[in-house]
């Protein structure tokens, strides 16, 4: 830093731009995360007075799932302004957050749920809201595919490394029975904004592939029309 009053022109340290521009994203992802916050809770306050005077058990439900849906999406705002937590998880772990992202995203709809006991399989480190956040847009995306009737099908099991043939991966597949996907199309379902519905953005199965890798994981995909897809979800073994 140069003496003021020198003449001499004063260049800020170069991390100064840098540091400037997270600090600002940082309070807008807070903001953000805090208006989100406000909105839930408004939109849950008028649907509990709405459950309150519902008499009909059909419709209660479905007012009761939607409160559920946006305490889930409370949680979400808030881990906005938190770090990714990897943590150690068994099977029975994944499983339980799997389990309740697919029921949250299906809702009421009539689709049922199968998830195969793969036995003795690795641990993987992974965030818990990561693991939610992926199989919350997996089933979305399933559920207009098998257009809100169906199964899904979630299994694991261990892929191994050669030539030490050591347990190094764990693959979990998430399985459909919807209208599948055209071979053409299976290269770009994870690009940003590309999609094949009327209504859509195509950010999910981006994300899906975003979280994946942000564990050193890989994802790929099988379908066939007319049958359904697989999603193959690849997560490297954790000591345990």
């Amino acid at each position: 830093m140069r003496e003021s009053g020198t003449g001499d022109r004063f260049d800020p340290p170069r991390a100064t731009a840098a540091e400037a521009r997270q600090n600002s994203d940082s309070g807008w992802v807070r903001g953000l995360s805090h208006d989100l916050r406000n909105i839930i809770q408004s939109t849950r306050g008028s649907l509990e007075l709405l459950q309150h005077s519902t008499v009909n058990a059909s419709q209660s439900a479905r007012v009761a799932a939607a409160i559920h849906g946006l305490d889930e999406m409370t949680v979400l705002a808030e881990r906005l302004e938190e770090p990714q937590r990897l943590e150690p998880m068994n099977w029975p772990r994944v499983q339980r957050h799997i389990r309740q992202a697919v029921e949250l995203a299906v809702g009421i709809r009539p689709i049922r749920l199968d998830i195969i006991d793969p036995g003795a399989v690795p641990n993987i480190a992974a965030d818990p809201y990561d693991v939610g956040r992926i199989f919350l847009n997996l089933t979305w995306n399933a559920c207009e595919a098998m257009a809100d009737q169906g199964t899904i099908t979630i299994s694991a099991r261990v892929d191994f490394e050669e030539p030490r043939h050591t347990a190094s991966w764990l693959v979990i597949d998430f399985q459909d029975t919807g209208c599948g996907i055209p071979e053409s199309l299976l290269p770009r379902i994870f690009d940003l904004h590309y999609t094949t519905k009327t209504i859509g953005r195509g950010v999910g199965l981006a994300t899906v592939k975003s979280l994946v890798m942000r564990h050193h994981g890989r994802v790929d995909v099988e379908s066939t029309e007319g049958k359904g897809t697989i999603v193959h979800l690849g997560f490297p073994a954790h000591a345990r």
